[in-house]
């Protein structure tokens, strides 16, 4: 059974296209999100970290001086490795008697944050519309909202902008015509800062499946991983939203791999059957160990009819059991050697079974 097993490892490393190049470890320790203030009695959830680590941006609707269904809030603390506190509701017209939800905030080399977000507010161009809004150096309030304008934004739902790097590009996801399935994810793209975005694309390739694809967009950092949330009919979905990662050779080619977060991140428990997680948002940092996803949960609590709404962190530990910095034969030669000397070193319980064995 061992031998079986590390052949089917083996096997997974040399036919799954791009995977010898894959980030290897897990998302561990999940639970709601520590910090003051963020999860309430009410519903809480699509989590977005801001460039600098130290703001995290959330949709609610708790009654806390609320505008609408669902307002913005912000939590701050004054290091990556505190705990945030300090929840505030976004002021500076970002919150409407409608609703708010927050998809990427960065700030630029000249200190201005600009935060972009999905409403259904009145005179958009229709169902919910991407915005933008900005926060001048040394202030604590947003202003001078935009709508994206009619190329983005349509008379159907337009939702969550995620962008590249260099913001030439984002991602959303919409049910636009074109759209093959509840919702997809769409690309657009500009050759300049200064130029407006092209007509979107809608991503070709597994990303895109029968059902709902899409939500809260992260990117990782060198644009070769894109989390989001599916329920399409695929392996390893229960029909609820799964976080799901998809992955691609460049920044230049098209997302060609999509699998399940618990399948690519090992002995992860991240989705778990029959409860939704969705709106993922990785931290800039992934893969570095210690780095964070931040995500919503919807619980059934196993009372019917309830649902309970909540921001969630996993933590990655990375691995690599040679400790070379890489994933390659060095370490099936080193954990081959840990099973037939049934070794108790946790770094090889890949699984965390408790036991290093073939399952590994």
């Amino acid at each position: 059974m061992r031998t079986i097993a590390l052949a089917l490892v083996v096997d997974v490393l040399v036919t799954t296209p791009c995977i010898s190049d894959m980030p290897v470890g897990y998302f561990g320790n999940a639970g709601l999100m520590s910090g003051q203030g963020i999860n309430t009695a009410t519903l809480d959830g699509n989590p977005v970290l801001s460039s600098d680590g130290l703001a995290l941006y959330f949709t609610s609707d708790r009654d806390s001086g609320g505008q609408g269904i669902a307002d913005i809030f912000r939590a701050t603390r004054e290091t990556e490795n505190a705990p945030f506190g300090n929840v505030e509701r976004l002021g500076g017209g970002v919150n409407t008697p409608f609703q708010e939800i927050p998809s990427f905030v960065e700030t630029s080399v000249d200190g201005i944050t600009t935060l972009w977000f999905t409403s259904d507010r009145p005179n958009g161009y229709g169902g919910r519309d991407l915005y933008s809004a900005t926060m001048q150096p040394g202030e604590d309030t947003f202003g001078n909202v935009q709508n994206m304008g009619e190329t983005v934004n349509t008379q159907y739902e337009d939702r969550t902008a995620f962008f590249s790097s260099d913001r030439l590009s984002f991602y959303f996801y919409s049910n636009r015509p074109g759209t093959e399935g509840q919702f997809d994810i769409y690309r657009s793209v500009r050759p300049s800062l200064d130029a407006p975005f092209d007509t979107p694309i809608r991503l070709s390739g597994p990303i895109n499946g029968p059902g709902w694809d899409g939500g809260n967009i992260s990117l990782s950092s060198d644009e070769l991983y894109l989390f989001f949330y599916s329920n399409s009919p695929r392996p390893r979905n229960d029909f609820a939203l799964d976080i799901w990662i998809a992955a691609r050779s460049s920044v230049e080619s098209e997302f060609d791999t999509a699998m399940n977060l618990n399948d690519f991140s090992l002995g992860s428990a991240v989705n778990v059957d029959g409860d939704i997680e969705a709106t993922p948002h990785v931290s800039r940092d992934w893969p570095a160990n210690g780095s964070k996803l931040y995500y919503l949960t919807i619980q059934r609590n196993n009372n019917p009819g309830f649902l309970d709404w909540n921001v969630w962190e996993a933590t990655w530990t990375q691995v690599d059991v040679s400790s070379n910095g890489v994933l390659d034969v060095t370490d099936i030669d080193d954990l081959a050697l840990a099973i037939r000397e049934e070794s108790d070193e946790r770094r090889f319980d890949l699984n965390h079974d408790g036991q290093v064995d073939g399952f590994d």
